[in-house]
């Protein structure tokens, strides 16, 4: 849009993609080690965090509960509802 227009833009080789790389290491470095890892920490501390504020469940009690959801969390029954 503030680029000015090309006139000759569809006269031009199509890139080769064996030489012209759209994804480098260093742009999937940056995407998936950097800034996902910040996503994934932000993204588990709320949940750690609305858990523990609105149900009263802490992280404690989440890790490793495979076992524990038989008759509802803890004992308690869901508002939930599915």
């Amino acid at each position: 849009m503030y680029e000015k227009a090309e006139s000759n833009l569809m006269k031009n080789p199509p890139r080769d993609p064996k030489k012209d790389k759209m994804v480098n290491s260093r742009l999937f470095l940056h995407a998936y080690l950097f800034l996902g890892m910040i996503e994934a920490f932000g993204a588990f501390f709320m949940y750690f965090y609305y858990m523990s504020s609105q149900f009263g469940i802490g992280p404690g009690d989440l890790f490793f509960a495979f076992d524990k959801w038989t008759n509802g969390y803890l004992g308690k029954k869901s508002s939930l509802v599915c």
